[in-house]
């Protein structure tokens, strides 16, 4: 499908891998980024650094391209000194949205995250912090700029190099695991060729228009489970992990901020069912896609 697509936050590892995705498929590629300085091994399309902050001068650069569809990528679950959640999330949605409808885009296709449909509702009080409330404003953003869109709420998008899995990688290589409360919360995570897929179909799908959708693969399954399942795939054979269990203040001594092991820790699940029946697509269960990135497995 020719197209001109931008993609906003395309250093980040869903944006590069959605930009090489709509590459390969016919689009004709904007990356768009705060610094050029890293951008990634194997890239494609144009590149340019902005500041999204800057509506007006990034409305002229879509429009200048011609735009068709403009995807945000752009979002933080830590904050870094000025990068706050309300900046990072909300104030550069508000700004990517404005943006887009200035442009004429014909769709914006906005990342969320999984929780979010639950904010307000005291039966899930862990997606009720300032990381989720962020995201919460930076979906109204979206629906009040007048843009059409298609919002999506992703459970954890896996690849090699995603960050939930380099995160696992030191404790599976140890043959360990550091399990931040229980370790009984359930994940749902998608495989990022089937995120890819989904993302690139929003614009096209009947059902689409000013939608929301859970973006969560098709297995609900523990984050204990998760983790042998990703070290059987490592090894290529079963290496029984060790759990250790890690208190709230010790996670966040490792790096781990509050939200961060709220997320972890939310047990918050989503309907793949209707992902799977309005993109028209077989989601790949973790054993599937584990094979797929790690391609010497023998999983039982």
């Amino acid at each position: 499908m020719a197209d001109t697509t931008a993609v906003i936050g395309a250093t980040g590892f869903v944006g590069k891998n959605f930009s090489r995705y709509a590459s390969e498929k016919g689009s004709s590629v904007l990356n768009v980024a705060r610094s050029t300085d890293k951008i990634p091994p194997g890239s494609v399309g144009i590149w340019t650094a902005m500041d999204i902050y800057d509506t007006e001068r990034l409305a002229a650069y879509l429009d200048a391209h011609g735009i068709d569809f403009v995807y945000n990528f752009i979002g933080t679950s830590k904050q870094f000194g000025g990068d706050t959640f309300e900046k990072a999330n909300a104030n550069s949605a508000k700004s990517i949205a404005a943006a887009a409808r200035k442009a004429g885009a014909k769709r914006l296709v906005h990342m969320s995250g999984l929780g979010v449909a639950h904010i307000g509702d005291h039966m899930y009080p862990k997606v009720q912090n300032d990381y989720f409330r962020s995201l919460a404003s930076a979906e109204k953003a979206v629906r009040e700029s007048g843009v059409k869109f298609t919002t999506f709420r992703p459970s954890y998008i896996i690849g090699k190099d995603d960050l939930f899995t380099l995160r696992l990688r030191p404790d599976i290589d140890a043959e360990v695991a550091r399990v931040v409360m229980d370790g009984s919360a359930r994940l749902q995570p998608i495989f990022i060729g089937d995120a890819c897929e989904i993302l690139y179909k929003a614009p096209y799908f009947a059902g689409t228009d000013n939608a929301a959708f859970d973006l969560v693969g098709p297995e609900k399954i523990s984050f204990i489970k998760y983790a042998q399942l990703l070290s059987d795939a490592v090894y290529g054979r079963h290496v029984e992990l060790t759990y250790k269990a890690v208190r709230r203040d010790e996670a966040m001594e490792l790096g781990m901020s509050r939200e961060q092991i709220d997320i972890r820790t939310c047990d918050e699940t989503g309907d793949s069912d209707w992902l799977q029946k309005v993109f028209d697509i077989r989601l790949k269960n973790p054993k599937e896609f584990l094979r797929i990135l790690y391609p010497h497995t023998r999983m039982p």
